[in-house]
């Protein structure tokens, strides 16, 4: 009986060391050939997060590689003075991961293509992914206005900022718009170390992080402490909250008004300038078809790809903010065969960065800015 105990637990040990190998060796291999995003950031106090500052690397997914760079702030592209020189007018850019652009070449994003083709301007690029409208503000508040911008441009992505705005909802409430420190999440010590310090964790949940069921099963083993948004819904939130007529879009549209309000009471230097994003799922009229074969639920939903960039331009406008909609160029685009938008991920492909470049250019000269 005693043998028996004995060999069962020395199979039992076999096994979590051979697991324990396997997973080491995972962890090595996610290190070496899967480049991971979130080891280009830093904790901020302010606004959570912001690249690291002096960086300098080379990134690739599965279709598309580019040359990053950062400068002492943290922010993709050149050092600059805080103090604006004289005879330069200066454009900011805030935005998510779409203007922060990791997934094109530093000197060849849109913001710096701006700066090359419009002689006597600095174009800052303050952008971080992962950001929604209040965060956008507050690398405003804490980082913009120092940079005594002439012209600050709020980027907005139709594809997930009303989501993301849509989350921070009950956030924003309970707190006045003069707060201005973004606090962390605490941590237990087994947490921080498969979410922080490890990759392949994280990998798997930036995989996986977008299914109902994997979420729960992290909420189950307590590695989540509350239930997300996306847990229980037969929409998910992302199209609930733009393509969809939904009461959570109506909210959204509502939160996403009283952060433009707030932006503009908190842009005191210069103008402000709202450019909209499209996604690339809203630009392709077939995709309604393939969306109610994916979630039978939208039968008989009203569906309308063009909503959400239009209510957030009319938004803007309503409360005298000017609008740049780069959905018009970038369908067109699409219907002559170009692609603005990397397939993989739905992000701005390096043609998409020179179409918005160009097209705002124009647009920036047609309304005599800066």
């Amino acid at each position: 009986m005693k043998k028996r105990i004995l060999r069962w637990l020395g199979n039992i040990i076999a096994l979590v060391v051979a697991l324990f190998l396997i997973l080491a060796v995972l962890e090595v291999a996610v290190r070496i050939f899967i480049p991971q995003s979130s080891i280009l950031t830093v904790r901020d106090r302010y606004i959570g997060r912001t690249l690291k500052p002096n960086m300098d690397v080379h990134l690739q997914g599965s279709d598309w590689a580019s040359h990053l760079w950062t400068n002492a702030y943290g922010w993709n592209g050149n050092t600059f003075p805080v103090e604006k020189p004289g005879h330069i007018k200066r454009i900011l850019h805030i935005g998510d991961s779409l203007v922060e652009a990791i997934h094109v070449d530093t000197d060849k994003n849109f913001v710096s293509q701006l700066e090359q083709h419009m002689p006597g301007t600095q174009q800052l690029n303050l952008s971080v992914a992962g950001r929604g409208t209040f965060l956008e503000l507050l690398t405003y508040r804490h980082y913009g206005r120092s940079y005594n911008p002439d012209v600050t441009v709020l980027w907005f992505y139709t594809g997930n900022d009303s989501r993301d705005n849509y989350v921070t909802r009950d956030f924003i409430k309970g707190i006045s718009m003069e707060e201005s420190v973004i606090e962390e999440p605490q941590l237990g010590i087994l947490k921080t170390f498969l979410l922080q310090k490890l990759r392949l964790p994280r990998l798997i949940f930036e995989k996986g992080k977008d299914n109902p069921l994997f979420l729960w099963l992290l909420v189950r083993t307590g590695l989540l402490s509350t239930e997300p948004e996306e847990l229980n819904r037969d929409i998910p939130l992302g199209l609930a909250t733009t393509i969809v007529d939904t009461p959570e879009r109506a909210l959204a549209m509502e939160v996403n008004e009283k952060l433009l309000v707030a932006m503009k009471k908190e842009v005191d230097k210069g103008m402000l300038v709202l450019g909209i994003i499209p996604s690339l799922l809203e630009m392709d009229l077939r995709t309604t078809p393939e969306l109610i074969e994916k979630y039978p639920v939208l039968q008989g939903k009203k569906i309308d790809l063009d909503f959400s960039q239009k209510r957030i331009a009319e938004l803007a406008e309503q409360h005298g903010i000017l609008v740049f909609n780069a959905t018009p160029v970038l369908r067109q685009a699409l219907l002559d065969g170009k692609k603005p938008y990397l397939e993989g991920d739905g992000h701005l492909s390096q043609e998409g960065h020179d179409i918005i470049a160009r097209e705002f250019k124009a647009w920036l000269i047609a309304h005599n800015l800066p």
